[in-house]
């Protein structure tokens, strides 16, 4: 039952995901990927359940905005030292609607975990939005709305100008080397779970010129088959999230050492916060990674 219920979560987790509207910045407005909006204006009291806009609302300046946070039990953020020291309105997954409440925000940015108290902060009025960037493209334009609704323009134009130029230094690296190969990037032992095109990752994995073997599953539960598997040998896999050592992974799924991946040892763990979340710090570690999955020969 446990492990069921653990399975469970993470397809939640991943449905919730999916959206057919657009992140956007339109008649004065900022609208989520999940068609809520708010108005850009200036807010003084933000409570933020969403990792990567706390660490976004650091880099641009605007921590003083900053009146809670939700704490994350595995992943940390950044700056951990300080973020320490933020009144806490409970976990990602389960926050405390009495404390965001009695904290009298005017405004809540949420993860997608967090969506559970989206009717409260309906009936309190509490203007709100969800926040899951699937793209670079989309991080930006949230540092953009941060920066409108903070009075930190300035400082979120030049963090939008520096991440850009380090993202267009990534692709001209990697354009010279024209290499490419077959990979996944899995987040689930049993069953096996990964990522499409349409997240973080899967941006990555187009920025490093690999074909993401996720993208062909189907339905929205993005769970890869023994068969799918043994049929494309993926050549690189990368793990992360609920995966914490290969070992595990493999005992697993035994049959991954049929792969051209696993023969050749071109299996990486990276942490979630490397790889997963929406901040701009991502951009950071790009070099790191590529330096990790451009090894091949």
């Amino acid at each position: 039952m446990r492990k069921f219920k653990k399975i469970s979560i993470l397809l939640l987790f991943f449905s919730l995901g999916l959206s057919s509207f657009a992140m956007k910045l339109e008649n004065n407005k900022y609208f989520d990927n999940y068609g809520n909006h708010i108005k850009l204006k200036k807010y003084k009291r933000i409570i933020i359940t969403d990792p990567s806009c706390v660490e976004i609302f650091y880099l641009i300046g605007a921590e003083d905005n900053i009146v809670g946070v939700a704490k994350t039990k595995i992943s940390k953020m950044w700056p951990e030292e300080k973020i320490k020291n933020l009144e806490s309105v409970g976990t990602i997954s389960r926050p405390s609607i009495e404390k965001i409440i009695k904290l009298k925000p005017d405004l809540v940015i949420l993860n997608v975990m967090s969506q559970r108290i989206i009717d409260t902060l309906k009936q309190q009025n509490i203007p709100f939005v969800v926040e899951r960037a699937t793209n670079f493209q989309e991080i930006f334009t949230k540092i953009k709305a941060y920066g409108k609704i903070t009075g930190n323009n300035e400082n979120a134009t030049l963090l939008i100008k520096e991440k850009k130029i380090q993202l267009n230094k990534i692709k001209e690296r990697i354009s010279k080397d024209k290499k490419g190969k077959r990979g996944l990037v899995l987040y689930s032992t049993s069953p096996l779970l990964a990522y499409n095109s349409k997240s973080i990752p899967g941006e990555i994995m187009k920025l490093f010129n690999i074909e993401n073997l996720g993208n062909t599953t189907l339905g929205n539960t993005h769970i890869i088959s023994a068969d799918y598997i043994l049929e494309k040998n993926p050549e690189i896999i990368i793990c992360t999230m609920k995966i914490r050592d290969i070992e595990t992974l493999i005992k697993r799924n035994p049959y991954l050492k049929y792969t051209d991946a696993y023969k050749n040892n071109r299996i990486y763990i990276f942490k979630s916060r490397e790889i997963l979340r929406g901040s701009p710090r991502i951009i950071d570690n790009l070099d790191e990674m590529y330096e990790v999955l451009y090894k091949w020969k």
